[in-house]
């Protein structure tokens, strides 16, 4: 099971949904676009822009600062995941897991960890522009609405 933060898919979705755009961006379109908040947006989108993905600032707006094709999630991911903190599970990040070396399910978790860098690594950001750009969405579901029952 793939575990990403918050601030990892959102992360994606701007840089998603600047991949579909040919001019510079506000935040707050991305944010308003993403039903991200805006205060959560701005920090993800420092740290995208000091790590190379993205150019431009705050208040002027943002843009690739590279070609899709060249943006590994892998590489998202790795910027934006605390690595710092255990998952859930060993499973969910292996590497950060403090029960490795004496866990019974290690191999089968260090597997699942494996595989999913390796999907990771292939995907790029011109494959995720291939998805419909509403890519926020999996870390804010919208709510289902309760049916009242007619009698």
């Amino acid at each position: 099971m793939l575990d990403l933060t918050r601030e990892t898919v959102w992360g994606l979705y701007a840089l998603h949904y600047l991949a579909t755009r040919d001019r510079l961006t506000s935040a707050g379109e991305i944010a308003r676009r993403g039903r991200i908040p805006a205060g959560k947006l701005e920090p993800i989108l420092r740290k995208l822009r000091e790590a190379g993905f993205l150019r431009g600032r705050s208040g002027h707006g943002y843009a690739l600062d590279r070609p899709a094709g060249t943006i590994r999630v892998e590489d998202v991911a790795g910027l934006l995941e605390d690595a710092g903190s255990p998952g859930p599970s060993c499973m969910n990040r292996f590497d950060a897991c403090p029960f490795r070396e004496s866990c019974a399910l290690s191999p089968l978790c260090q597997e699942a960890h494996e595989r999913t860098r390796s999907a990771l690594r292939e995907f790029t950001l011109a494959d995720l522009r291939k998805s419909a750009p509403e890519l926020a969405d999996c870390a804010q579901p919208k709510k289902k609405r309760k049916r009242r029952a007619v009698s």
